[in-house]
């Protein structure tokens, strides 16, 4: 039919098309939460870094720069949080190449 709207008009087996392809992209979009695979797991934790005691520390010790190192795999504390681990007693005795933790802050 002529009009001025026939060029963005569709036939009933176009809307069907249309949906259907709307539906594959609601189902692609997901529930907008984003996680992480499984195989994204395990490649952080391989390639992501811990802070690690570089020496023995006592519980009580005052815990300095040069008492940490950052090494692999990613099982301890981020190293983004070293400024907030300086300075603080030793909650616990650490021995040499422990991960600091989450519970050491």
């Amino acid at each position: 039919m002529e009009g001025p709207d026939h060029n963005i008009s569709l036939m009933p087996e176009g809307l069907k098309k249309m949906i259907d392809r709307i539906r594959v992209a609601e189902i692609v979009a997901g529930d907008g939460k984003k996680s992480m695979s499984r195989g994204e797991v395990l490649t952080r934790e391989v390639f992501a870094k811990s802070l690690v005691a570089r020496k023995s520390i006592r519980k009580g010790e005052s815990i300095t720069y040069e008492m940490i190192d950052v090494k692999s795999p990613g099982r301890g504390l981020n190293p983004q949080l070293v400024n907030q681990l300086i300075g603080l007693p030793a909650k616990r005795d650490i021995k040499k190449s422990d991960y600091f933790t989450i519970l050491d802050i």
